[in-house]
């Protein structure tokens, strides 16, 4: 309920954006205030949230934090372990990975906030949320990220209601009255 609430509040700014708009002309720059704002407001938010974790963990946290151990003779891993040292590289091996997911995140961001202003929010915002549907999918059919046939841990069952929550969200969405 929490990320409905907050996923739908995101698009308030953008409702407003939009019936602020006079021309069709503007509408690529209206877009781009709007996600210039969002930006902005993610840099701000991020470490906001972050202190108040670190924070919280640090004064009411119970659990005392473990050094990653090495599986083979339970010794501690130092930072020399973790990172690659056949060319001396500073940089961890998921720091590629993790830029390529943000750039590909961040240029979906931006089209999505583009079609839901070009096909309105009736078609846009509800397309962009299915998204959800194909990446669980993808998960599933080719990185075998859960088995779906294994009916003691309830996969299908949870997977399934999922996907008609997702799906009658966005019916919903699409037959909204705004």
């Amino acid at each position: 309920i929490l990320a409905g609430l907050c996923d739908g509040s995101l698009m308030v700014p953008f409702k407003l954006t939009m019936m602020t708009s006079h021309n069709d002309d503007s509408k690529l720059h209206d877009t781009l205030c709007y996600l210039a704002s969002f930006g902005i407001s993610s840099i701000v938010v991020t470490p906001t949230v972050y202190l108040l974790y670190y924070l919280f963990n640090r004064f009411y946290s119970t659990e005392e934090i473990q050094p990653p151990l090495n599986s083979s003779n339970n010794t501690i891993i130092t930072n020399d372990e973790t990172h690659n040292n056949d060319n001396n590289s500073w940089i961890p091996p998921s720091v590629l990975p993790g830029l390529s997911s943000g750039i590909l995140w961040a240029s979906a961001n931006i089209l999505s906030v583009h079609a839901t202003w070009f096909l309105g929010m009736k078609v846009g915002f509800p397309l962009t949320q299915t998204c959800v549907v194909f990446n669980a999918l993808w998960g599933i059919l080719y990185f075998k990220e859960i088995d779906l046939m294994d009916y003691k841990s309830g996969n299908l069952m949870r997977f399934a209601g999922g996907l008609v929550m997702v799906m009658l969200g966005s019916y919903f969405l699409a037959h909204s009255a705004s």
